[in-house]
Formats: structure tokens, sequence, C-alpha cells
């Protein structure tokens, strides 16, 4: 799947003494934000449990600055257990889970983004859930100081003018779930997963930033693949401004959505408010007629 733009240097420390058997891989994605990273690493550290690999995709551009690499070759140099993959521009978030998940033979991935935080409980939270709901994905809530986040999505589909739309429905954390486990169409970008899942699906890296989760999730509805959410298992999430470009900078969504539209014949409308669903579905689909 890498070619040659892609290919990744990698560097592959020794990790920390352990009699455990490496059956977990924590991958990050990370680009421009060495300080979120660092708290990520350092959050890990804390809350997670020795003897995993640890792999950290880097693809911050080369013209970010040498402030920001710098700052990047002493978090790594203070993590000598991590393994870095390195690319000299940015890459899209699906194409990076995709790259992480193929580097990786462990029997379990947990995905995490560069700004999260992992909770005491979280890891062993979202190991019970799997093993207790048979769930084949599953993921934590996310604690945000930005916004009020939805702890998972279902997915709707129907007709406005014609035109064939996806709703995410969100599912809001409220303290009477506290202790369950939630089966869900999509959830969170920081998800425990089988391997075996990447036998029957995988990240579709035509999508520059938007919309990769959606399309995995749906993917995954239709391969029949099992989806959780642990409530127990929190991670906090830390947003930082990018220090260099990132696809979020460069890219339209307008440009995202089509593909979605062209690959499954919907116009995609995500996390609404109940009140407004109507007016917003029915802009996206003019923005696709247009």
């Amino acid at each position: 799947m890498n070619d040659a733009r892609h290919a990744p240097r990698s560097r592959d420390e020794s990790a920390p003494p352990t009699t455990r058997p490496c059956e977990l891989s924590v991958l990050v994605p990370t680009n421009s934000r060495p300080a979120s990273l660092r708290k990520a690493l350092e959050a890990w550290g804390s809350n997670g449990r020795d003897g995993c690999q640890v792999v950290v995709l880097n693809s911050t551009p080369s013209h970010a600055g040498e402030a920001v690499h710098s700052a990047y070759r002493r978090v790594f140099s203070d993590h000598p257990y991590v393994k870095v993959l390195s690319f000299d521009e940015s890459v899209s978030p699906g194409r990076a889970r995709r790259i992480l998940a193929e580097q990786c033979t462990t029997s379990h991935l947990l995905f995490m983004d560069d700004d999260h935080e992992i909770q005491p409980g979280a890891l062993a939270a979202l190991e019970e859930a799997m093993a207790t709901a048979s769930l084949d994905i599953v993921a934590g809530r996310w604690i945000d100081r930005t916004q009020d986040r939805a702890l998972c999505f279902n997915h709707a589909e129907g007709w406005v003018d014609g035109s064939r739309v996806l709703i995410k429905a969100p599912i809001r954390p409220v303290k009477s779930l506290a202790g369950s486990v939630i089966m869900a169409d999509e959830v969170l970008a920081t998800m425990l997963c089988s391997r075996s899942v990447f036998d029957r699906v995988n990240f579709d890296d035509r999508y520059d930033f938007y919309f990769e989760l959606v399309d995995f999730f749906r993917s995954c509805k239709l391969a029949s693949v099992r989806v959780g959410v642990a409530y127990d298992a929190v991670f906090v999430h830390q947003p930082r401004a990018y220090q260099g470009q990132s696809k979020r900078a460069t890219q339209r969504r307008s440009v995202d959505e089509e593909r979605f539209r062209d690959k499954w014949g919907l116009v995609p409308v995500l996390a609404l408010a109940q009140d407004r669903r109507s007016s917003r579905i029915a802009r996206a689909v003019q923005r696709i007629k247009r």
C-alpha cells in the first residue's frame, strides 16, 4: 500500500524490559504537535501498560520549521521505547491509521490521536468491555474541554428531495450510563480493535481529512463487525493548534464529502442537533446538486 512518496523511515529503539508477551500495539498519528504528543505519551506511561508496542506515525512536513522538529526529537529521546515512522509531508488521518495497522502484528491495536490522554483504568475497561460484549472494536468516552462530545453514533439512512442521505445520530453521555457498554454503529477515534477486523475492513485513504471514520464504520456495519463503547474508559481530549500545515488546513470538507457520495451513493450528514436536522440535510443535498 505504501508508495515511494509515503514510504516511512523507521526507528525502533529497545522497549523497556518485560516478561509479558506483547499482545497490544498503541498506534498514534501525529503532525506538528510535539507538545500534545508528549502529554499523550506521558499519560500512557502513567496509565497504560508496560511491554506494549507503541508506534507513532509522525507526518510533520519538512517545512514546519526546525523548532517543531527539534521538539519532536526531544520527545522521542525521552521515550526511547517508541517506534517512529517518519514522513516528510502530511499524511491524512485515514491513511495514517491504515499504515499503522499494517505495521503491527499484535492481536489487538489501540488507536489514539496525539491530543488524547488516557486516564486511569481506561485500558482495563476497554478490555473488559470487549470480552464481556464480544466486541471487535470498543472505544472510550472523551472528556473534552472545548465542546459537548457525543459518546457514539448510530447511522440512519433516508431520502431528501430524491437524494439518499446518511445521518449520524449521536448518543450523548449521561451519568446513568456509568458502568455500561453501549452497542453503536460508529464510535470515537480512541478505540481498541481486534487485529482480525482488518482482515474484513480497513481505512480508506482516499479522504484527505474528513469522513474517513464514518466511511470506516459504514464498512464495519456492512461486514458485521461488532462495535461498542465502554462508558468507563475515559480519555481527556486536549486539542492544540497545529504548528505546521496539516491536511485539515489544506483540504475542503466539500471535496471529501463528494468522495463519500461517489463511493456510497449517500450524502453524509453528520452530528446534527435535533432541531436543526432538516435544514442541515437540505443544505448538504443542495451542495451535492450544485
